[in-house]
């Protein structure tokens, strides 16, 4: 991915831009797929906070990428400066994928296949951990029938992809929203209130990944969505108003967009044990769907601006629907695995008692 990225502009035949930019895009994607599935791997149910620490990082390489490359393509007349852009941005990439070989081919970071080796039991009861109810509960996982599986994998493509979609539009329109609404912004006040927002979004990302570790995905994921409704529902009644409404708009989608895609994650492998191929599912439905939302908002926006909201709401309605869907599903079709075995230490003592009884 690098390197496509650094040759990019120094090709001169239209074809061959096309081909090493499909090359790149099928690099993107892969390493997209490749990163959750391989935290969601390692961490399973616990890998919510985790996913929140990749999704901050990427917002801020989003944040400080066009800045390395904004002195260089201020001088559009001088075409050397734009590849020295890219390659820095290859390079940056090259080097990142080097420490993530390194980190692979240590083996100290994979899961484990099949079943975990049987440890043998302590025969001293004090040796024996005290092992709590909570604990027990958190060993916990649901079963679900094939059929209940395949539903909750439908639903949960559904909901990734709506989701993505609706924040790939957004964030590609949100600048051009404020031009041609009735705030009248300028281009260079909608890149400002672009980057602004970005900033806000990547910084929410970074403040819940602590907050992930004691609240459930489903209610962060409620909590959300209930901001970006009540905010799309502000632009809506603030249309005509002073532009400062533009900024309340825009700064508090930022916050309510900011950890949605790593939660949905978390969410589905809280109830539904997700391995690559269902990671690398979730991710091609939601790309092809985010193909659809900007032909709607492309051919709609500039005689109605106002449909880039309605998109919004709808899209943030449905995704709503299908996170209770979910939620029902597990709850009532899906079957409590508890541990097959719990040794304590009062039952090691109870073994003894029995011993010396005989």
């Amino acid at each position: 991915m690098g390197l496509t990225l650094g040759l990019l502009p120094t090709v001169k035949s239209l074809p061959i831009f096309y081909t090493i930019g499909a090359i790149n895009g099928v690099a993107a994607g892969a390493s997209d797929t490749a990163n959750n599935a391989w935290i969601l791997e390692m961490w399973d149910e616990k890998a919510g906070p985790y996913l929140l620490a990749l999704h901050f990082c990427f917002g801020t390489g989003m944040i400080i990428a066009p800045q390395i490359a904004r002195p260089f393509i201020l001088d559009s007349s001088d075409s050397s400066q734009l590849v020295i852009a890219y390659v820095i941005c290859g390079a940056i990439i090259i080097i990142s994928g080097i420490v993530v070989t390194f980190v692979i081919f240590s083996g100290k970071f994979r899961a484990t296949d099949g079943e975990p080796t049987p440890q043998p039991v302590p025969q001293n009861p004090s040796q024996v951990p005290s092992i709590t109810e909570e604990l027990i509960h958190e060993s916990e996982r649901r079963e679900l029938k094939p059929i209940y599986g395949f539903m909750i994998v439908i639903l949960g493509c559904l909901l990734l992809a709506t989701y993505t979609s609706m924040e790939m539009t957004y964030f590609s329109y949100e600048s051009v929203f404020a031009q041609l609404s009735s705030y009248q912004m300028s281009e260079a006040d909608g890149t400002i209130l672009a980057t602004v927002t970005l900033a806000v979004y990547t910084l929410t990302r970074g403040v819940e990944i602590l907050l992930m570790l004691k609240v459930s995905a489903h209610y962060i994921l409620l909590f959300h969505f209930t901001i970006i409704i009540a905010f799309n529902l502000v632009a809506i009644f603030t249309y005509n108003l002073p532009f400062i409404w533009l900024w309340i708009y825009n700064i508090g989608i930022g916050i309510g967009c900011g950890s949605v895609t790593p939660t949905i994650y978390a969410f589905l492998q809280q109830n539904f044990k997700i391995d690559d191929k269902k990671t690398a599912i979730l991710l091609f439905v939601g790309g092809g769907m985010g193909a659809i939302y900007p032909y709607i908002v492309t051919s709609s926006i500039s005689k109605w601006p106002l449909v880039f909201i309605y998109i919004s709401v709808i899209s943030i309605v449905f995704c709503v629907i299908f996170l209770f869907a979910i939620k029902f599903i597990t709850w009532k079709f899906g079957r409590v695995i508890r541990p097959q075995m719990v040794v304590t230490a009062s039952d090691l003592k109870s073994d003894e008692t029995t011993s010396q009884e005989i």
